[in-house]
Formats: structure tokens, sequence, C-alpha cells
């Protein structure tokens, strides 16, 4: 008799125990599932969060240009040289060489980094028209269409890249590079130039902006090339 009770009593504790890891595995799946939905819910799932975000970072989207113009409101408050007047108007066009020239590429690609990075050049545009209001310049992109210019070198330019763009996607990225390039240098030569604080911090960010969009169609060019 004593044997059997013990017998029940072994059988009674490793049932009780089958219960407690049941319940414990099963606690753990379900917060585990909780987790991943939640995550999911918000776009975090390990993976495709980083993915997601890497992508947005590197094909020039939103997230990198909500910020990539940010700079405090311009007041034409300081002195303005002609060799600042001239650059501004300048990059105003630039700016806009850029956006004209990355919309046709995507028009003609439907890469979704040239259609991300048009629409920064769009706020950069933006950025250099606050200069040109603060400081009553005339704005050369004021009654311009797209692919229009006043600068006749940059209506040659702009027609060319196109041109060379329209190739394969391949040229399309090495245009991108190029105008990202050519973007960095002149802004480069601007800051160089001038003593106003607010050009300095327009076209400061503008040149950060930029070094990032020649990042991404690097990447987007090594990614493509033949």
């Amino acid at each position: 008799m004593e044997k059997e009770t013990l017998m029940r009593l072994r059988v009674a504790l490793l049932l009780a125990a089958a219960a407690v890891v049941a319940t414990v595995v099963g606690v753990s799946l379900a917060l585990r599932t909780t987790s991943d939905d939640a995550q999911a819910a918000t776009g975090t799932v390990a993976g495709e969060a980083a993915g997601s975000g890497w992508q947005m970072a590197g094909n020039g989207s939103g997230r990198q240009g909500a910020t990539d113009d940010a700079h405090a409101p311009v007041t034409g408050e300081y002195e303005l040289s002609a060799a600042d007047a001239a650059a501004i108007a300048y990059m105003r066009e630039e700016e806009k060489l850029a956006r004209d020239v990355y919309v046709a590429m995507y028009d003609a690609w439907g890469l979704r980094a040239f259609q991300n990075i048009s629409a920064s050049e769009s706020r950069h545009m933006e950025a250099v028209e606050e200069l040109i209001d603060a400081y009553g310049l005339t704005d050369p992109a004021a009654d311009t269409a797209p692919g229009e210019f006043q600068n006749s070198e940059l209506q040659d330019l702009y027609d060319e890249l196109v041109a060379d763009g329209s190739a394969s996607l391949e040229a399309a990225l090495k245009v991108g590079v190029l105008v990202e390039q050519t973007d960095i240098a002149d802004l480069e030569k601007a800051l160089e130039a001038t003593d106003n604080p607010e050009v300095t911090a327009v076209l400061g960010n503008l040149l950060d902006a930029s070094q990032r969009h020649l990042s991404t169609f690097e990447r987007q060019l090594s990614r493509h090339a033949g």
C-alpha cells in the first residue's frame, strides 16, 4: 500500500511539473507574439525596421529630408556683398537644376532615390528663396518652368545631363553623382567667400545635404553598375 501511494505521488508530481513547464512555455510564446505584433505595428520588427530605415536614408527620402534644410529664420539684417548676392542667385537655379534633372530621371527610370532627392532639392530651393526674399534680391527661378533656366550655362548643363541620363539607369546615377559633386564644389566656394552668418547657415545646411545625396547616388551606382 505504501509503495502504491508513493507511486501515485510521483506521478502526481510529474504531471504537476509538466503542467508548470507547459504554462511557462505558453506564457513565453504569448509574450513573444505580443511583442512582435507591437513592433510590427510601429515598423520596428528586427530586420524589417533596419532595412526600412536604412532604405529611407539610403534612397534620400523623407527622414533625411525633414532636417536637411533646417535653419534659423532669415532676417536680412546683415550686410550682403555683391558676391553673396550673385552666389545666392546662382545657387537658386543650381538647386532647381538638381531638382528638375532628378524629376526627369525618375520619370525615365522610376528609381525612388531620384524622386526622394528631387523633393529634398525643392526644399533647398525654398531655403535659398528665403535669402532672396529677406535681402530683396531678384529671383531668377520665379517664372521659369521645369527645365528652364535664365543662366545659359545652367540651361546647357541641364539639357546635357538629361540627355546623358536617358541612356541607361547607370548613366542616370552617374548624372546624380556629377550634379552633387558640382553642387558641393559651388557651395564650398560660396561659403569660403561670405562673411554673412545667414548665408553661411543656409548654404552650410545645403552642403551637408548634398554630401548625403552624393553618398546615396554612389551607393546606388555601386548596386546598379553593369
